[in-house]
């Protein structure tokens, strides 16, 4: 990755693990004026650039369907999902640890993921008017490889929910993330948490770019109990205007989902009403063992 390519256009990833509030987060980023809200756009090659949940007549629908003109295009009749489907698993899943974050990839591989996500990427950027994409992919082996490889500037947000709350979303059946037991949902949260924390570090001691990506740690609780407070951390740390967003939330206004490509299904709604305020949880005893479990990554 070479700094000396980059163009002003910039990528923010938010990281971290299912039912953490990515797309809650991804959709208060893109009611700014200069942030394009793109999902979890790790799901492009997998979908065949078909947003889920929306028909061939929506604004959804047509936008991505514009966008995968304009990233065929650049392939020259080279490119097919199947293979991408197959190398984005490879690369970006957590299966995949060990030798995707040594880098331990064939230059082939290392070659075509790169033509893939800039491909991509810039492909959403000539059919929208703004500077920032958000890509809450959340995994984050997609962040390293997008670090490694990516020929815009990419900064990270790595979003932390309480493990409590989390591991009992999980009893939950009949939404986005498949439901878990109460053992496997905490192994499960452990687990992509301590990756998260891995990758983060690699990528903050990397050499790899003369730039120095920017990341900043948010906490879902504080996100929803002090939200104006989080989006100035962020439009600092990143130096984007947020004050739309922001105003947004002061005046109690809708929030507008935009075109995400996938996520919760909160983006299947039009507006979304983002409601503030901290949350009282009463603890199970269950709960204790989940809060020791994570203790080594999880601070209230």
């Amino acid at each position: 990755m070479n700094s000396a390519n980059k163009s002003k256009k910039k990528i923010i990833y938010i990281m971290g693990a299912g039912r953490s509030g990515t797309t809650l987060f991804d959709i208060l980023l893109g009611n700014s004026e200069e942030i394009f809200s793109a999902g979890e756009v790790y799901k492009f090659p997998k979908l065949k650039g078909c947003p889920h949940g929306f028909d061939e007549n929506t604004n959804h629908f047509k936008f991505w369907k514009k966008v995968e003109q304009s990233f065929f295009a650049k392939f020259n009749g080279k490119g097919d999902y199947d293979s991408l489907s197959k190398l984005s698993k490879q690369i970006e899943f957590h299966r995949g640890f060990i030798p995707a974050f040594l880098g331990i990839q064939s230059k082939k591989k290392s070659s075509l993921y790169k033509q893939y996500v800039n491909h991509f990427f810039s492909s959403v950027f000539e059919n929208i008017d703004k500077p920032v994409i958000v890509d809450s992919s959340k995994y984050p082996l997609r962040a390293l490889a997008l670090y490694r490889h990516s020929d815009h500037e990419i900064n990270f947000i790595y979003l932390q929910r309480n493990p409590v709350e989390v591991v009992n979303s999980f009893f939950q059946k009949e939404i986005e993330q498949p439901s878990k037991n109460f053992l496997s949902a905490n192994f499960y949260y452990f687990i992509i948490n301590m990756m998260c924390r891995w990758v983060l570090k690699k990528i903050q001691g990397s050499k790899l770019s003369a730039y120095k990506p920017k990341v900043v740690v948010i906490k879902y609780n504080n996100l929803i109990a002090n939200p104006i407070v989080e989006l100035q951390k962020i439009q600092s740390a990143f130096e984007i205007d947020l004050s739309k967003t922001i105003l947004k939330i002061e005046n109690n206004q809708p929030l507008h989902t935009g075109l995400l490509f996938e996520g919760n299904r909160i983006r299947l709604s039009e507006t979304i009403t983002f409601n503030s305020g901290k949350k009282i949880y009463k603890r199970k005893f269950r709960d204790y063992f989940t809060a020791f479990f994570n203790s080594c990554w999880w601070r209230e």
